[in-house]
């Protein structure tokens, strides 16, 4: 596209003024002559058209296939140690090298039919000033023009044929970047399908109560992901979503998020339906700990702060919360320190502890945590659900979990199955009950003294 802009439009312009000049000195020596190449400019533009479809079908497999090849080289780099521990360097190079034959290929396919176009253009703009030659020499013999002006007019005449060759291989050039146009516009409209929600209710401080009414949803048509989940929660409480995988606990707190907003019931904050709420203003009010801890590659300190402006007291107790300021201040640059792309230098435990004190920096009203600390061993685990019970205290906090460990404090847990909450209570009301939540607590080996003492 910047070649476009910045060379072949600009060619193409001043190509057409030149063209016009010449054509004008052209018909003021013999308009005859005009009329007798101008059969050559119509052989010259026949095959444009079918270059220009041939040249458009090669852009756009070529970026297909380079697509392909890129997605590859990401997906590999970004699973070295995948690749290093299946010893699959030797398969990895190999798919890697047939990506790169497909482009070459492809390539030399294109060459071609630049090749071909070079040879057209040549035989006309040798046979043009040919024709000129034998129609005017009869119209010397026949006293109508003199040699100086035959001579003259094919001096002019290959102006007028690289004229045509610019505009040809202009035209050629538009028709190879339809295909990353369409590229372009196919993403911008996506965009705009998948818009940012808007509403016009600005939310400063809320108080964190939360209802869901009847609420359904789904990703794809066929495949219900929600279906008719209702509860409420009320400020300060603590409730948690307890189920197997894949039974839509993360889809409830990504509507929260209104990440989505679901096809059908709604979701009431503060007694106000969340579609008429700013989501930027309410996202202010919210902290999100995900499944997959997120770190940008920059220092510890950048993504501690990121988003709220805090000074380094606020920074550190956060960060003796989430039980992760002792390694940090054991780094040899601290707070400073880069933590590599997507976090690559740290520990999924130290990730996940990096996230989790983010989301505390952000003193919210309401917090989502997502498996908060499914990464952590048990003495981690610990000292971050005491501080997190402390610092939870008058805070909406829902939790998503798979230990059960990590729910027994929670004043309500509903237990979520093919999208649908089959139970609610607390945790020895759930035990007593005997259903899911009980067989999920004696498949973690967990329904006996632990966490009968957990929960006492």
């Amino acid at each position: 596209l910047e070649r476009i802009n910045s060379q072949v439009l600009p060619n193409v312009l001043s190509s057409v003024l030149t063209g016009v000049g010449a054509l004008l000195v052209l018909l003021v020596m013999d308009w005859k002559l005009v009329v007798v190449c101008a059969f050559m400019y119509v052989l010259y533009f026949i095959p444009m058209r079918k270059f220009g479809k041939t040249r458009r079908a090669f852009s756009k497999e070529r970026q297909i296939k380079n697509g392909e090849m890129f997605d590859w080289m990401q997906q590999s780099f970004e699973g070295v140690r995948l690749v290093k521990t299946f010893a699959a360097e030797r398969a990895a190079l190999k798919r890697y090298k047939n990506h790169l034959k497909d482009v070459f290929q492809l390539d030399l396919k294109g060459n071609m039919t630049w090749r071909l176009l070079n040879l057209w253009t040549g035989v006309l703009s040798s046979v043009g000033p040919a024709l000129a030659f034998w129609y005017g020499g009869h119209q010397i013999f026949n006293g109508e023009i003199t040699l100086g002006t035959l001579i003259a007019f094919n001096s002019y005449l290959p102006r007028l044929f690289g004229v045509m060759q610019a505009i040809s291989f202009g035209y050629i050039r538009f028709k190879e970047v339809g295909p990353m146009m369409d590229r372009i516009d196919e993403v911008v409209r996506r965009a705009e399908e998948d818009h940012d929600p808007t509403g016009e209710v600005q939310v400063s401080n809320a108080t964190g109560r939360i209802e869901f009414c009847d609420v359904h949803f789904s990703y794809r048509p066929d495949i219900p992901i929600l279906q008719g989940i209702s509860f409420a929660i009320e400020p300060g409480q603590k409730i948690a979503f307890v189920g197997p995988t894949g039974s839509g606990k993360s889809t409830i707190l990504s509507l929260l998020l209104r990440l989505y907003d679901p096809i059908a019931g709604d979701i009431v904050v503060d007694g106000m339906n969340l579609k008429a709420v700013d989501p930027k203003t309410w996202r202010k009010q919210v902290a999100h700990v995900p499944q997959e801890p997120f770190l940008f590659n920059e220092s510890l300190r950048a993504n501690l702060s990121y988003g709220k402006n805090v000074d380094q007291d606020q920074m550190e107790a956060a960060a003796k919360q989430a039980s992760i300021h002792e390694f940090i201040e054991g780094l040899q640059d601290g707070y400073e320190s880069h933590v590599g792309e997507r976090g690559v230098q740290l520990s999924g435990g130290q990730r996940q502890r990096i996230v989790l004190a983010r989301a505390l920096l952000r003193n919210p009203k309401v917090l989502l945590l997502d498996e908060a600390t499914s990464a952590l061993d048990n003495e981690n685990e610990t000292a971050v659900q005491l501080a997190l019970g402390e610092w939870s205290r008058g805070r909406t906090t829902v939790v998503i979990a798979h230990r059960l460990s990590t729910v027994v404090d929670c004043d309500l847990i509903y237990v979520v199955e093919r999208g649908k909450i089959i139970e609610q209570g607390t945790h020895q009301q759930l035990l007593a009950n005997g259903a899911l939540y009980s067989r999920l607590a004696l498949a973690q080996q967990v329904a006996g003294k632990e966490l009968a003492h957990s929960g006492s």
